[in-house]
């Protein structure tokens, strides 16, 4: 079964906010194998016009940065899974994902020795 996640992506960082950004990756999954991988660009503003496009893409997850809760229920009723608080490079973030057990999804990094939570 092939699972679609979309990284909203600022050069070449995880995005802060998934309401600002641009450009979006969206890979293809099967188990931990990448089997597709598409640039998406988003012009136009409102996170529930880019939840939307994403969902006709067939994204069911989406991992970013920053994400405003109050979209959350409209997210589900898509059929995409939100998981925040990511930062990083996007390249670290793919290889996470690799990693991760089959569906399973990658949580936030826990934060280092000393640094705020």
């Amino acid at each position: 079964m092939t699972t679609r996640i979309a990284i909203p992506v600022f050069e070449q960082d995880i995005a802060p906010r998934f309401g600002f950004a641009r450009r979006f990756l969206v890979l293809e999954l099967e188990g931990r194998r990448i089997v597709g991988q598409t640039d998406l660009r988003f012009d136009e503003p409102g996170c529930r016009r880019r939840l939307a496009r994403l969902a006709r893409r067939g994204v069911s997850r989406l991992v970013c940065g920053g994400f405003n809760r109050r979209f959350l229920p409209f997210t589900r009723g898509l059929g995409i899974e939100v998981s925040w608080g990511h930062t990083g490079a996007v390249e670290d973030l793919v290889a996470q994902l690799r990693e991760a057990p089959q569906g399973g999804v990658v949580g936030p990094p826990e934060p280092k020795e000393g640094e705020p939570l």
